[in-house]
């Protein structure tokens, strides 16, 4: 964790299975998602203690939005992906 302006920060790992899926993330009161620009298996650094959504899309895949708790716990936050056959 880090200090900064009195706010601690973490950064938090994402991963998925199938992997290099598209990870966005926001606030849970944020009204739009953030893209991040690497996909998984990655991280998103600086991240202040709040609860978060992380939303992960892989084309041919359904995706997955994962509620995570920052604060609680600092992660990681991984997301088993449901593909259809030719998805990888």
């Amino acid at each position: 964790m880090l200090l900064r302006s009195g706010y601690l920060t973490f950064t938090l790992e994402v991963s998925s299975t199938p992997d290099h899926a598209t990870v966005s993330y926001r606030q849970r009161l944020d009204p739009e998602f953030k893209k991040l620009d690497h996909g998984t298996d990655w991280h998103i650094p600086n991240l202040y203690h709040a609860t978060y959504l992380i939303k992960f899309q892989k084309p041919g895949c359904e995706e997955r939005v994962i509620t995570f708790e920052g604060g609680e716990s600092n992660g990681p936050v991984h997301a088993d992906i449901v593909c259809n056959g030719r998805a990888r």
